[in-house]
């Protein structure tokens, strides 16, 4: 997904940026046939990319005074996921019901940067900066007929 770099967001806001996401995964059945189908899956993702977007803050006329802050704003991402699943079904005729559980891991890091200069000496440039790198795990059984 790609977003031009001046896509008008409002009148006063331009942004753009892109996500891009890359990723496989693999699949084998065991067992089968008068037994019930397990199937055993791993996959791996890797999701990436960044946004950025331009702004004016505006402060009109408090007490004779008015001031115009350009506003920048960056927020860029890199994770990536590991997963393991297995699920085991049994047909019954037309009905296929299964089971299964998943186990996820993701780590990566997303960095976000928000920025107002004004265009007076009476106000400071004022900014803000996040970054964070976290690892996550989760598992989640299922369950449902297909």
């Amino acid at each position: 997904m790609t977003v031009p770099s001046s896509y008008k967001l409002s009148p006063t806001t331009k942004g753009g940026g892109d996500s891009n996401s890359i990723g496989f995964g693999l699949r084998k059945h065991v067992l089968g046939g008068e037994l019930p189908l397990l199937s055993l899956g791993a996959n791996f993702n890797h999701v990436y990319g960044k946004f950025a977007l331009k702004s004016k803050f505006n402060v009109n006329n408090i007490n004779g005074f008015s001031a115009t802050s350009p506003v920048n704003a960056t927020l860029d991402w890199n994770v990536n996921s590991f997963g393991l699943n297995a699920v085991v079904s049994q047909t019954f005729g037309h009905w296929t019901p299964f089971v299964g559980f998943g186990y996820n891991y993701l780590t990566g890091s997303v960095n976000a940067r928000l920025e107002a200069v004004a265009d007076t000496p009476l106000s400071a440039r004022s900014w803000g900066r996040r970054a964070s790198v976290r690892s996550r795990t989760r598992g989640v059984p299922s369950s449902a007929p297909r």
